[in-house]
């Protein structure tokens, strides 16, 4: 096989940019939310501006009736401005809701991972738990990290798990507990042919690029969870390789000599 087998189908490449378009999208409505939206703030700026003006009759009182420019703008300013609050409101409101259940599905992720760590005897420092939900329209899905609960911090794989992709990407999509071996799939694809030899249900939907960026985990327990008759998420336990963790520290470092170079 060749680097041919990383190509993606349009219906892939079209899912892709569909899940980074749902992220763009709801960045955006974020920031419109959130308590001090400054595009909502100006807008409102700009209606009282404009109501001041109003009242002064400037330019004229005649520039503000209903069918001249400045008119229409008043009200058109005004209702944004009515509806930028009330959204401001209802986000602030979905803020705190957000961040109420973050916080018990923090408390379960180290639930888990105190029994696990007590329960197996593994090295606590390697071991995560994490609560995934599935985002996105039908047919540009994918799975986002809702909690998560580790010792050391880590770097970020950088895949998105899409259906079929990864671990729990796989128990997404067959809806039932899988467990990746990936310590047994690195010992087989020491090189990019060896990798694309084994088949892809084998290698877990993962590419050569994707694998190389996973392949610090020594094996991922993914299990999905159901409601309302459909998968809405999953949980992983990951068990990460020692020589991950020093990679993991040195990343860590080396960004924090980033951050004190540009405040320099």
């Amino acid at each position: 096989m060749t680097k041919d087998s990383d190509t993606l189908t349009l219906r892939e490449r079209i899912s892709i940019g569909g899940i980074r378009f749902h992220g763009w999208l709801g960045r955006k409505k974020r920031r419109l939310l959130r308590p001090g939206s400054i595009g909502i703030g100006t807008i409102a700026l700009a209606y009282g501006v404009l109501q001041l003006l109003e009242s002064h009759d400037v330019p004229s009182k005649d520039a503000w009736k209903v069918h001249e420019p400045l008119g229409l703008l008043l009200i058109g300013t005004g209702l944004v401005a009515l509806e930028g609050t009330f959204l401001v409101f209802v986000g602030y409101a979905r803020s705190l809701k957000k961040a109420e259940q973050n916080d018990e599905l923090f408390e379960g992720c180290r639930a888990v991972w105190h029994l696990v760590v007590a329960g197996l005897g593994l090295d606590m420092r390697k071991v995560g738990v994490h609560l995934w939900s599935v985002r996105g329209f039908p047919g540009c899905r994918y799975l986002e990290r809702r909690a998560s609960f580790i010792i050391e911090p880590r770097r970020t794989t950088q895949v998105t798990w899409r259906r079929g992709k990864g671990a729990i990407g796989l128990a997404w999509a067959e809806d039932d507990a899988l467990v990746a071996n990936v310590e047994h799939l690195v010992g087989r694809a020491t090189s990019e042919r060896l990798f694309y030899e084994t088949p892809r249900r084998e290698r877990y939907g993962l590419d050569w690029r994707e694998f190389k960026r996973a392949r610090r985990y020594r094996s991922v327990l993914a299990v999905p969870l159901r409601a309302l008759g459909k998968v809405r998420g999953c949980l992983s336990v990951d068990l990460q390789s020692r020589r991950a963790g020093r990679q993991a520290r040195y990343s860590v470092e080396e960004r924090s000599v980033e951050r004190g170079l540009d405040g320099v």
